[in-house]
C-alpha cells in the first residue's frame, strides 16, 4: 500500500494548501466508501451463510427419556444452568434450546425448522403433562432467573 505524500505546489501557499485539503477529503471520502462497502459485503456473506440448524432426536428416543424421570430431571437440571449429566451431544442443546422453549414455547426459527419446532414443542408439552410439578419449578427457577438478570 502506497502512503501518501504531498508535493510541493507551483503556485501561492494558500491556494497550495487549499489543494491539498480537497484531495485529502476526497481520499477520505473514497477511504471510507470503501471500508462500508466492505463491511456490506462481510455482512451479505455472513447472512448468506446457512446457519447451523440443531439436531433434535427422534420421537423414539424422546419417548424413551420421557418414561425416565431421571433423565427427565437431568435434562431439567441442564436447561437450568446446573451441572449437566447428559451427553455431551445434547447438553449443549439443552442449555442453549431449553430454556427457550419453556418460557416461550417457541425454537428459535433460525435454528429449527418447523418440523423440529413442531417436534420441540410436543416435547415440552409432555414434560408438563408427565412431570407438571418438575416442569413448573423450572419453569419458576429460569423466570426468577430472568426477572434478577433484568432488574
Amino acid at each position: 500500500m502506497s502512503t501518501f505524500t504531498p508535493k510541493k505546489c507551483s503556485g501561492s501557499q494558500v491556494s497550495c494548501g487549499i489543494l491539498l485539503h480537497i484531495i485529502s477529503d476526497e481520499m477520505v471520502r473514497v477511504m471510507l466508501t470503501m471500508v462500508v462497502a466492505l463491511l456490506a459485503l462481510a455482512s451479505q456473506a455472513q447472512a448468506a451463510r446457512p446457519r447451523p440448524r440443531i439436531k433434535i432426536p427422534s420421537r423414539v428416543e424422546l419417548e424413551v427419556a420421557l418414561n425416565n424421570p431421571s433423565t427427565v430431571d437431568k435434562a431439567l437440571a441442564c436447561i437450568e444452568g446446573l451441572p449437566c449429566d447428559m451427553p455431551q451431544e445434547y447438553a449443549p442443546l439443552l442449555r442453549r434450546l431449553g430454556p427457550e422453549l419453556i418460557m416461550r414455547r417457541a425454537c428459535p426459527a433460525q435454528l429449527c425448522t418447523r418440523e423440529q419446532a413442531k417436534q420441540a414443542r410436543w416435547l415440552i408439552a409432555q414434560i408438563q403433562e408427565r412431570y407438571p410439578r418438575k416442569f413448573f419449578n423450572t419453569l419458576n427457577r429460569l423466570a426468577k432467573r430472568n426477572y434478577q438478570t433484568l432488574g
